[in-house]
């Protein structure tokens, strides 16, 4: 019977590997909105809609000239051609409206001089060229992909736009099922095979930590379809939780030589282990954003069936684990031992001197919230985006939207003031961005339709006839057309660099200033996917840091209720706290960043933590087994699951993606002083003894 249950198992873990082989990873652009940031950027594109624009800028070694222009369009025509239905490529020559213009243009120099436009398309050794889509996510990965093949032989191409920036993120972060899982299982598969110095018994006891993985992936692409950045965490979270549980379960019955004595000794912290992870990460279901309130969803759930089935797995490999497991020894140094803790006045000193230091130091962390920072500063992704988006076109920051009580023809002076003296702020405070409206855009386009002889004169009085925007809107690409309609609703783009969320607030300020005290003070709003993920970045920490509060509340308060023992709950406070504290100065220390992945790591390594404290609670108030039971059953388990979990972890800190690295530096750094406190505080604070060999022993002689 048991033999027919192995092999159900393995046959059903096979069909789900085979079935969530194809998992793909997806990082849309909204993926970091808040619910309400997205129905507002919805609203937005309802009245505008919002078109991607994929910035293209190729160097030459010497100035450019008309043949090599043709070269490049003759490069590109293909692509133009199969995209026409969904992509608008603006090239050079659509700035000066033609060829024609545009060889006169050259030839006369114009472009090694520093013009002031809203699209710098060419300079003097640069072309530059737009991709603008027509319809919603018309860019992605094959059309990115088919560029880089038609633009393989420049040596100096650069691209920047969200378009491009997700393909990236979906590259790196790509690498965590490619190249982190299969090391992270390796490298926890030679650990378990140097403890138990056993072939079979580590192959019994790895089998339910993978499978936990591979159920997890096979639910996300039911559920899902695809996996993210931040839920292709889930099955190396599940993965390491099950790999404690196994080491927990795995030395008692090698201990007590029968699993159901094992399951008797650690049933009730093993359920309080589970239930209290479940509440770590059932916590993240407070965040607004759905991309974490979908990550605590399945993780929560998956922590649950993954441990019935882990414990079932073990349950029918009994005879396999008492049989191979009398070889078993993991020797540890006299300190790792845990006959001592640390005396209590110590503990409370360390204590103060961690709270001081963590609040000094994370007053000094930076945060991060600038995607285009996570990549390899070798790959000098980001300096090459700055770079487009600095001198081509730029990413739209600000998107402010403008209603208008009449005409816009009627309006359009008055509009034309308000973006001077927004121009003249964005100098005046230094701010890096470029403003492109209909104003802009139409007014280069008079100039350039008058051959360059229409004065300042000539074009106010233009401006004020009815067709003049017509008119010269007609000569946009369509999809310009649409980003930017002739209607009841303005709209002006503020075009930058992509910044962290502290300088685009400063930024912010003096933009709604400015509109503020002017004359559409009450009928404009700012809004876009720029400006709507900075709030949600900065809303992300405050919502995960109130997350972390509350589940370490409710974990307390579990301990509380099943122990009994008032104590407990400060205790369970204390030692989950403190090392909060310590990883702020490690985080200070390491260089580390707070972000999307870092603040996550808190509510994570809580979960992971206190399963540790359930056990040893569990394992101090049976005094009367003695110290060796104690120490064999309890204090070896929680070493070795700790030091292997604290290692696979560290394993990310040689990733080049930043999210992905110092997600599990800071998750180790955690999981270390959990450790330690869990070994060398809590055992003091709950007998009130630090010296536990000698309280054992007389303990158990009474």
């Amino acid at each position: 019977m048991k033999l027919i249950s192995v092999i159900s198992f393995l046959a059903t873990i096979a069909g789900l590997g085979w079935y969530s082989a194809d998992l793909e990873q997806r990082n849309p652009e909204t993926l970091f909105l808040t619910q309400t940031g997205l129905e507002e950027y919805k609203r937005f594109q309802d009245k505008i809609p919002d078109r991607k624009i994929l910035a293209i800028k190729i160097d030459y070694q010497e100035d450019v000239n008309f043949s090599e222009y043709l070269g490049l369009k003759k490069k590109l025509q293909p692509l133009i051609s199969s995209y026409e239905e969904k992509i608008d490529f603006l090239l050079p020559e659509d700035t000066q409206l033609g060829p024609e213009r545009f060889e006169r243009f050259l030839a006369t120099g114009a472009h090694k001089q520093k013009i002031k436009s809203s699209l710098n398309l060419v300079r003097a050794k640069t072309f530059s060229f737009l991709m603008i889509e027509k319809s919603t996510e018309a860019i992605g990965e094959p059309e990115i992909r088919e560029l880089q093949k038609v633009l393989a032989e420049f040596d100096h191409v650069k691209i920047a736009g969200t378009p491009y920036t997700n393909f990236l993120l979906d590259q790196y972060a790509r690498s965590i099922k490619k190249s982190l899982f299969p090391i992270m299982y390796a490298f926890a598969f030679l650990i378990i095979f140097l403890v138990t110095r056993n072939l079979f018994t580590t192959l019994v006891l790895f089998f339910p930590c993978l499978m936990a993985s591979i159920v997890s992936l096979a639910l996300m692409k039911s559920f899902h379809g695809t996996m993210n950045m931040v839920t292709s965490i889930v099955p190396l979270m599940v993965f390491t939780i099950n790999l404690s549980l196994v080491f927990h379960i795995y030395f008692s019955v090698v201990k007590l030589g029968s699993f159901s004595r094992a399951l008797d000794l650690k049933l009730k912290p093993t359920a309080l282990m589970v239930i209290t992870t479940f509440v770590g990460f059932a916590s993240l279901l407070v965040s607004e954003i759905q991309v974490i309130r979908d990550f605590g969803a399945c993780s929560s759930f998956l922590i649950v069936l993954s441990a019935m089935l882990t414990v079932f797995w073990l349950a029918t490999c009994e005879k396999m684990l008492v049989k191979n497991g009398k070889g078993t020894a993991l020797a540890l140094p006299g300190f790792l031992q845990n006959k001592k803790s640390l005396p209590l006045r110590l503990i409370y000193l360390f204590s103060a001197v961690a709270v001081v230091g963590g609040i000094y130091a994370v007053q000094e962390i930076k945060i991060l919230t600038d995607a285009t920072q996570y990549f390899p500063p070798s790959a000098k992704i980001k300096e090459s985006m700055d770079e487009v988006n600095r001198e081509v076109a730029g990413l739209p920051i600000f998107e402010v939207i403008i209603e208008l009580d009449r005409p816009l023809y009627k309006e359009l002076l008055n509009l034309r003031g308000l973006e001077k003296a927004l121009a003249g702020l964005v100098d005046k405070n230094q701010m890096e961005l470029k403003l492109l409206s209909l104003n802009r855009l139409t007014e280069e386009l008079a100039r350039q339709a008058s051959g360059g002889e229409l004065d300042e004169e000539e074009l106010t009085e233009s401006m004020q006839e009815e067709d003049f925007l017509t008119d010269m809107q007609a000569l946009l690409k369509p999809s310009l057309r649409e980003a930017f309609p002739i209607g009841s609703f303005y709209k002006l783009s503020f075009l930058g660099q992509a910044v962290n969320v502290d300088e685009f607030l400063k930024q912010l300020k003096v933009i709604e200033g400015a509109l503020g005290e002017s004359n559409y003070a009450k009928n404009y709003e700012i809004n876009g996917l720029y400006y709507n993920l900075m709030r949600a970045q900065k809303a992300m920490i405050d919502v995960l840091t109130k997350s972390f509060i509350l589940a370490l509340l409710v974990v307390s308060l579990i301990s509380y209720i099943f122990l009994r023992k008032l104590r407990v709950f400060f205790i369970f406070l204390l030692i989950n706290t403190i090392p909060v504290f310590l990883s702020f100065i490690a985080m200070r220390a390491l260089g580390l960043s707070i972000n999307i992945a870092t603040v996550m790591t808190y509510s994570i390594g809580l979960g992971i933590i206190v399963d540790s404290s359930f056990h040893l609670v569990h394992a101090l108030d049976d005094i009367e087994s003695g110290f060796q039971h104690y120490y064999k059953t309890t204090v070896l388990p929680i070493i070795g699951s700790s030091i292997l979990l604290i290692f696979c972890f560290g394993i990310f800190g040689w990733n080049s993606f930043l999210p992905i690295r110092e997600f599990g530096l800071n998750l180790a750094v955690i999981l270390f002083f959990g450790m330690i406190f869990d070994l060398y505080i809590l055992p003091s604070l709950y007998l009130g003894d630090h010296r536990l060999e000698q309280y054992f022993e007389a303990r158990s002689v009474q």
